[in-house]
């Protein structure tokens, strides 16, 4: 099932969410060889950062319940990270000052010494891997909670509900017919 076909009556109830989109892939340690890389990489770039500011975006908005989403790609590139994130948060947050989602810390419990970018309030709460000093793959990770509610998507989903039992009682009338 493409992921954008997916929504949250497919998954009712869901709390947690891994969008983990194709990334550049800058970050793992043995990379094709690819010609052109610097063609390759402004346009690859540009069209992987919309479809995972894309991915993203629709995991926040389509599922009423979501507590936590945990964004993750394998590049090192802030443009892949949080410029994607910060892009969508303030597409979503349509309140900065009462957000509905905000990056939280990542709760580790070994303290781990290389975060997201401090030109970011919230980027020292991200987590990055690096191949040279921690001798694994180059990873990103930025935890997203809800802290508020969404009133529209609440609305939404007891419309939803409503339209569910308007459904399940014509059905009950009409096979008692």
């Amino acid at each position: 099932m493409d992921a954008f076909q997916l929504e949250a009556k497919h998954c009712p109830g869901v709390e947690y969410i891994l969008v983990d989109p194709t990334c550049s892939g800058s970050g793992a340690v043995e990379q094709p060889i690819v010609k052109n890389r610097e063609k390759f990489n402004a346009s690859r770039l540009q069209s992987l950062t919309r479809l995972q500011s894309k991915l993203l975006r629709h995991a926040l908005t389509r599922f009423p319940d979501v507590k936590r989403i945990v964004y993750s790609t394998c590049s090192l590139n802030i443009e892949e990270n949080e410029m994607v994130v910060e892009d969508v948060l303030a597409s979503v947050n349509t309140d900065a000052s009462d957000p509905i989602f905000e990056v939280v810390d990542n709760k580790l419990k070994c303290k781990w010494i290389h975060h997201g970018s401090e030109d970011f309030e919230w980027g020292p709460r991200c987590i990055y891997t690096k191949p040279d000093i921690d001798l694994t793959n180059g990873f990103f990770i930025a935890v997203i909670d809800r802290v508020r509610s969404d009133e529209k998507n609440i609305s939404r989903n007891e419309d939803e509900k409503e339209e569910q039992k308007h459904k399940k009682r014509k059905q009950l009338k009409e096979s008692k017919i």
